[in-house]
């Protein structure tokens, strides 16, 4: 009896390179962003405790949260609440206008598909810290392209944020690294090679 074997192959979304790549301004404070929906999922709020955490250690950095959604205003509330809206702005806009402003990309999530903003700041040559979970370790691979932290942990999410405060040159490399990940695996042109030659 014939067996026919099935070939599989996994095709990555891709993004267009070009669009996210941007220079950073230089800022007076270590800024740090975040792009989604805000929701149980994305779980913003571990974000703010851990930036809270540092500014307790009298550490100045600042948080930019882009988006909008149904624990958005819980987030406010908290921020409001601890005093932090100083050094805790809440925006809405394109991640595009955002980019050039951070210093350090972070996606605090429980839960992904794939996402495809993590490609779009990785190609902004942005450093990235994202929770350690499915999805997003198949495009961060720890202290190599980006650095990952444990769910819900935003003790290890400030540990990770002063690394990247304080170490310029292991940034730069993790920011170098993901660069060519998005290249060589997440880009628009790669997803189109892959589809043409599977027909």
């Amino acid at each position: 009896m014939k067996i026919n074997k099935i070939k599989e192959m996994v095709i990555y979304n891709g993004i267009d390179v070009e669009k996210f790549t941007n220079k950073r301004e230089k800022n007076n404070v270590f800024t740090v962003g975040m792009v989604g929906r805000f929701s149980n999922q994305k779980n913003q709020i571990v974000l703010i405790k851990a930036v809270e955490k540092i500014l307790n250690d009298k550490i100045l950095i600042k948080l930019i949260l882009m988006g909008n959604g149904k624990t958005r205003k819980q987030c406010e509330e908290y921020v409001k609440k601890r005093n932090l809206e100083n050094n805790i702005k809440f925006i809405e806009g394109k991640f595009t206008d955002l980019m050039s402003k951070l210093d350090l990309f972070v996606l605090s999530t429980k839960y992904e598909g794939l996402p495809l903003v993590v490609c779009e700041a990785m190609a902004a040559d942005i450093p990235v810290i994202a929770t350690d979970v499915l999805g997003v370790d198949e495009i961060i691979e720890d202290r190599k392209n980006g650095l990952l932290v444990e769910l819900n942990n935003y003790d290890d999410l400030a540990e990770k944020i002063l690394l990247c405060m304080n170490d310029n040159k292991k940034i730069g490399e993790f920011a170098s690294n993901a660069k060519n990940t998005v290249l060589l695996k997440f880009s628009k042109s790669k997803m189109l090679d892959d589809y043409y030659n599977e027909i």
